[in-house]
């Protein structure tokens, strides 16, 4: 709900995956959740229909999907709450239906390495290898945007905290289920005063 150019900056993001005609949302809430339900409410004023689930402790981004798990579709985009990524959402839907994969994670080439690599592939871009303490033999960035079916639901735990980085995207890897959208467009991130002040200057 921070503020960037004069709105929050969720408002532009669903605003810009609006324009690609993605209008379905659900936003996972933990605390303070109730600022982006009453600002929000029901999607209509952006012209997309929302939906809620709120978590009342915090379970973590894999148990915060669990949570969900009754009001996901079978297929659906997970964005995280505090990156801008303007790619064609539309290419990485196609893409993924295309790969017969549970997951398509979109990943930045990171040609200016502005973070650390995280994340590698094989040749037919099938993810070998993801960690956020190695970057060693890593080649690309997690972009915070990847397309998923709603089967990855059953890998995690019920009623505890999980980690779908740490936790989920290792078994996917290691299931063969995971390849990646790669891309030559950079992300956006909100966890710096460079990084918002960055997102001002893209967002204006």
């Amino acid at each position: 709900m921070a503020y960037i150019k004069g709105k929050p900056f969720l408002q532009h993001q669903l605003e810009h995956i609006e324009k690609f005609g993605l209008k379905n949302i659900l936003i996972l809430t933990g605390y303070m959740g109730e600022q982006i339900m009453e600002y929000f409410e029901d999607g209509s004023k952006l012209d997309l229909d929302i939906q809620y689930s709120h978590e009342n402790i915090p379970l973590g981004t894999g148990g915060a999907l669990k949570n969900a798990q009754n009001i996901l579709e079978n297929e659906f985009l997970l964005l995280n709450g505090d990156t801008f990524m303007p790619i064609n959402y539309p290419e990485l839907i196609d893409l993924y239906h295309r790969n017969n994969t549970l997951a398509t994670i979109t990943v930045y080439s990171n040609q200016d390495h502005i973070i650390k690599n995280n994340i590698t592939t094989d040749e037919d871009d099938l993810v070998s290898r993801y960690s956020k303490r190695d970057s060693n033999e890593m080649r690309y960035v997690d972009a915070g945007v990847i397309a998923l079916n709603k089967k990855i639901v059953d890998l995690i735990p019920q009623d505890r905290n999980c980690s779908l980085e740490e936790e989920i995207f290792i078994q996917l890897i290691k299931m063969k289920e995971m390849k990646a959208y790669i891309t030559d467009q950079r992300f956006y991130d909100m966890g710096s005063r460079e990084g918002i002040t960055l997102m001002e200057k893209i967002l204006s």
